[in-house]
């Protein structure tokens, strides 16, 4: 693991990392219970998305092209989509015993098996977008976008389950987090703040969200924007950072206590 100071290198923007084995693994249970959540939750997901664009009119207006929400939770479908499929291939492999690269490959510039190759780096950009999202999503909804009015089916699935689902992905698996790689859910929620410039300005004047109405209030709807960007999205992903700390070091920690626990063992005998 890198220390803090590392982490502050410039190589850390780019989706380099060893061992790729933390992409698919998890430090606590075998490789399974990872093929099984991940697999649920993005059926869930989708199947869920689905539901609500075809079953509501009021889901298939334009505006829903426009809702933060929508946004994160297509990142949240991508990722565990592409985790389950990357998780499935390798554990199939692993178990045809062909886990390792071929030399000739080696030799022609391919990638080993323990580098990152391109699917690994969309595993992870999605990863890192979603994780900060769902929460920063999750909290707008909670503390400035809720009535008060009841809380419906629709709410949980896409302001409560999807933070649910990536803290368990991040606590059950390996996977790594990068200080840097917050400029990618920065970067997306300045993407979001172009496109609903460009909605209110090209396509409609009424609002997206209430305290995001660039008709009444510009300022109060550019200042949540840029508090989601620097203030809250450094904050998710700084917590996420700190917890992957922990995680790692709970199961060094317990890696090294099963290795003294056998070898004791073997020195019993």
């Amino acid at each position: 693991m890198l220390s803090f100071k590392q982490e502050f290198q410039l190589k850390n923007f780019k989706f380099n990392y060893r061992p790729v084995k933390d992409f698919v693994t998890s430090p606590w249970f075998p490789t399974p219970v990872l093929i099984i959540y991940r697999c649920v939750f993005a059926i869930y997901s989708t199947t869920w998305i689905t539901y609500r664009l075809f079953a509501h009119d009021r889901f298939r207006k334009v505006v829903t092209m426009f809702y933060m929400t929508n946004w994160s939770y297509f990142t949240l479908i991508n990722y565990f989509s592409i985790s389950a499929g990357i998780t499935i291939i390798h554990y199939i492999k692993k178990r045809q015993g062909k886990e390792h690269v071929i030399v000739d490959d080696v030799e022609k510039g391919q990638p080993r098996d323990d580098e990152t190759r391109w699917y690994h780096k969309m595993q992870w950009f999605f990863y890192s977008v979603a994780s900060t999202q769902a929460i920063g999503v999750t909290l707008f909804f909670w503390l400035f976008d809720y009535d008060g009015m009841g809380i419906t089916l629709s709410d949980v699935n896409v302001h409560v389950l999807n933070s649910v689902f990536m803290l368990i992905d991040h606590s059950l698996s390996s996977m790594p987090v990068r200080v840097l790689h917050v400029v990618y859910p920065m970067a997306f929620i300045l993407l979001y703040m172009i496109a609903t410039v460009l909605y209110w300005a090209l396509i409609s004047k009424e609002y997206i969200y209430k305290k995001m109405d660039y008709s009444t209030n510009p300022g109060l709807a550019v200042g949540l924007l840029l508090a989601a960007m620097f203030i809250i999205a450094p904050v998710v992903h700084s917590f996420y950072y700190a917890t992957y700390r922990l995680r790692a070091y709970l199961a060094a920690k317990l890696t090294k206590d099963d290795s003294e626990e056998l070898g004791e063992e073997m020195q019993g005998k």
